[in-house]
């Protein structure tokens, strides 16, 4: 009959190898999810800072619009990042949709800025989604702060 062997039964050589690499796991996970943009941002918030809510609101010199204001440049950002293969791209005029402008909200919210602000090299927190939300990845990747857009949204936030 063969023996069982738990981890704890092998030579301390062993033991230190499989620590290390747990703590090799360990630390790339850390690492991992300290910027995976786990700064959550409430949309409800964006939709009454942007539009007041209103789904039909156009802004922006009539290149935003729904209750988030989004561009055009979001939506086609939005439909070359989501499977096509399963879904009918969105349109921009249904933007004004609220169900579907929360959609694209939430997807550039929570998963696109915080990508590009990797990708740039800049930390994913509130201010930083907040300003790119506001003004743009460029503006932030040039040190542009939206004092007074994140000013609006912690004081909604806390009402």
């Amino acid at each position: 009959m063969r023996e069982r062997y738990t981890l704890w039964d092998k030579s301390w050589k062993s033991n230190v190898l499989w620590l290390l690499w747990y703590s090799v796991i360990a630390v790339l996970m850390l690492t991992l999810f300290q910027n995976v943009g786990l700064c959550e941002i409430d949309t409800g918030i964006i939709a009454q800072i942007e539009s007041s809510r209103n789904p039909g609101a156009i802004g922006d010199h009539g290149k935003a619009l729904g209750m988030y204001q989004i561009h055009k440049a979001v939506v086609e950002d939005y439909n070359k990042y989501r499977n096509k293969t399963r879904f009918k791209p969105f349109s921009w005029s249904e933007m004004a949709n609220p169900e579907k402008g929360e959609i694209v909200a939430r997807w550039y919210l929570s998963q696109r800025i915080p990508a590009l602000l990797r990708y740039y090299g800049l930390p994913v927190s509130q201010d930083n989604v907040l300003t790119a939300w506001n003004a743009g990845i460029e503006k932030v990747r040039k040190g542009y702060v939206a004092q007074a857009y994140i000013a609006k949204y912690r004081r909604i936030s806390n009402a």
